[in-house]
């Protein structure tokens, strides 16, 4: 006689969230705050479609951020938008039982958000970023003497942005114009030093990209009073996109007409 296998019932897990997985959890469970309130009792009966597909839509999202053996899918994978007996009422006490799930509901998602704010919150506080040793930026010379000492200071935004300038300030010294379109353009910039003739078309395209790309990052972080550079590494790359490009600039020249 065969033996019967024994029913284990599933582990209840708690998940490990990661910080990028927060945002668009929080953003889903709001839509279904949206939906709930949509549903207003005076015009929508408790047995309504759309009742139904607000409420597979609860379960379902719960499901799909917390997990399908998560201790809050197990406490809401039959949730209903009602507060009252479970069954055996009239239709007009089952609406009024339907009306009060309403805030109930919301008040339960909106549980759920500040729960994965907290989460947010303790994640960001475990991955604070670490100073880069400032010996290991390797700067150009105009980048180095007007930018390491704002950086040092931790004034990240300002070392950045007058980076950006410095690069500006160059292709204006060398052609008049400022921006990379028209340095490469009216100024006629050309840069020397691509790997073979027929490649040099391509390295002074690249070069031409990186000045715009800078005027544009300059753009961006000095149109708003939060220019958010306030990781020190992330600063570092800016720093070091300005120098690139200021080492590839001692390496320019006007073409000839």
């Amino acid at each position: 006689m065969a033996k019967r296998m024994q029913y284990r019932p599933p582990l209840i897990e708690a998940k490990k969230f990661k910080l990028e997985e927060i945002d668009p959890a929080i953003k889903k469970l709001k839509r279904r705050i949206d939906e709930v309130r949509a549903l207003n009792p005076q015009f929508i009966s408790h047995d309504d479609a759309s009742v139904e597909t607000a409420e597979k839509n609860i379960r379902e999202s719960i499901r799909e951020i917390f997990g399908q053996n998560s201790p809050e899918f197990d406490d809401y994978k039959y949730y209903q938008i009602w507060q009252g007996p479970p069954a055996g009422v009239g239709s007009e006490e089952a609406q009024s039982y339907f009306a009060k799930g309403i805030p109930q509901t919301i008040k339960m998602l909106e549980g759920l958000i500040r729960w994965l704010e907290e989460k947010r919150e303790e994640l960001s506080g475990s991955s604070v970023a670490v100073k880069p040793n400032s010996n290991e930026l390797s700067l150009h010379s105009a980048v180095d003497s007007k930018c390491r000492d704002l950086f040092e200071k931790g004034h990240y935004v300002e070392a950045v942005e007058k980076s950006f300038k410095v690069v500006r300030d160059r292709l204006r010294q060398l052609t008049g114009y400022e921006t990379g379109s028209e340095a490469f353009g009216k100024g006629k910039l050309h840069i020397k030093g691509a790997s073979a003739p027929n490649v040099d078309e391509d390295f002074n395209e690249g070069v031409k990209f990186l000045t715009m790309a800078i005027d544009k990052f300059r753009n961006e972080k000095s149109h708003t009073s939060n220019a958010k550079i306030d990781d020190p590494n992330h600063a570092g790359e800016y720093l070091q996109l300005s120098s690139l490009a200021m080492n590839l600039l001692d390496n320019a020249e006007l073409k000839q007409n």
